[in-house]
């Protein structure tokens, strides 16, 4: 491994947090796709036009104008308020996946010539880490929580949808197949 590696710098259960960080922003990555297609009703071709290429912070913003548009029915500003704080919290937990993902790992405090040396004869040991970025810094410590936000969130935002979309329009659909096989009963 060489000298200044970030995984010489994670511990075992630390990188394995990482890992689980970009599973966890990925299938929060997918509900918000899911998401945007259920609200547009619109083409595939429409969708992944409006959606290719976009950062993950982007397609929120989208799911957001577009879900906060379509929320109506009774306690409407309360539903509002609460996708705000969904949206809200998503981006934020994006911003520090940014950060763990994108930022680079050192120790806390940087890495001074001591440590370097003392990785070059093998006798260096492990301290706490952080990662930096133009975003933040963030402790390796935060790394399981994170992971364990992101799959909060997914569930948060699961759960919203379904109860103000698309359970909403399964009623809907069920309502309207039945009204037509009574029509054809009738004929």
């Amino acid at each position: 491994m060489r000298i200044g590696s970030g995984r010489s710098l994670l511990t075992k259960e630390q990188l394995a947090a990482l890992g689980a960080i970009v599973i966890e922003s990925a299938e929060m990555e997918s509900t918000v796709d899911f998401m945007i297609n259920l609200l547009l009703e619109a083409v595939a071709e429409i969708i992944e036009e409006l959606t290719r290429n976009k950062m993950l912070g982007a397609n929120i913003d989208l799911l957001k104008t577009c879900g906060l548009a379509k929320i109506n029915g009774k306690n409407r500003k309360q539903r509002q308020q609460e996708f705000t704080r969904l949206m809200n919290h998503c981006k934020l937990l994006t911003s520090q996946r940014a950060i763990a993902i994108h930022g680079t790992w050192q120790p806390e405090g940087g890495m001074k010539l001591n440590d370097l040396m003392q990785m070059m004869m093998g006798k260096w040991e492990r301290r706490d880490a952080e990662a930096k970025h133009k975003k933040g810094q963030m402790k390796a410590e935060r790394l399981e929580a994170l992971a364990d936000d992101f799959n909060k969130i997914d569930e948060e935002l699961r759960k919203f949808g379904k109860q103000n979309w698309l359970t909403p329009k399964i009623q809907k659909l069920t309502r309207a197949s039945a009204r037509r096989q009574r029509e054809m009963a009738v004929r």
